[in-house]
């Protein structure tokens, strides 16, 4: 494992069940990308707790409604909470350079940015890498499952390598 000053630290945050797949696959990938003209990209967060745009959104089965769940029901419905740690170097991009080099329309950013101060995010903590990212690159991989009293807990990602 790499060693890396814990302020450095830049975290991507995913429910348990994600997690699982990115540790068989052995990267975090890109995912599609977004929007025509849009480049995609891996979200990482320098905020040590929790990444509150990471939490997820249910609605109602007739589409009435919606609402935003916590870090708590999150875990819940992603059997746990993961996060991968990476180097500051990984995710070099802030939110100035992900709107610059993007692609995505100032709509889009204004909607994201607006959508992060109401979930109680704040933009300053992202960063984006517009590659995969490896498991060579990986600092740290921990879980969270709501009930340790400890918090956050290492996993031994390296295991068997």
């Amino acid at each position: 494992m790499q060693s890396t000053d814990s302020k450095s630290i830049l975290w991507h945050y995913t429910m348990h069940s994600s997690l699982v797949d990115i540790l068989r696959l052995g990267e975090i990938r890109l995912p599609p990308p977004p929007a025509k003209g849009e480049k995609p990209v891996i979200w990482f967060s320098k905020n040590p707790i929790w990444e509150p745009t990471a939490s997820k959104q249910i609605t109602a089965v007739d589409g009435s409604s919606s609402r935003e769940l916590t870090m708590e029901q999150t875990a819940i419905l992603g059997n746990g909470l993961g996060r991968i740690g990476v180097d500051s170097q990984t995710a070099p991009h802030d939110w100035r350079g992900f709107k610059a080099l993007s692609g995505a329309a100032t709509k889009v950013t204004t909607s994201l940015y607006n959508d992060a101060h109401k979930k109680g995010a704040k933009p300053k903590d992202w960063y984006v890498s517009f590659s995969s990212v490896p498991k060579s690159a990986w600092v740290s991989v921990e879980t969270w499952d709501g009930f340790n009293p400890l918090g956050w807990v290492t996993y031994d990602f390296q295991g068997g390598s």
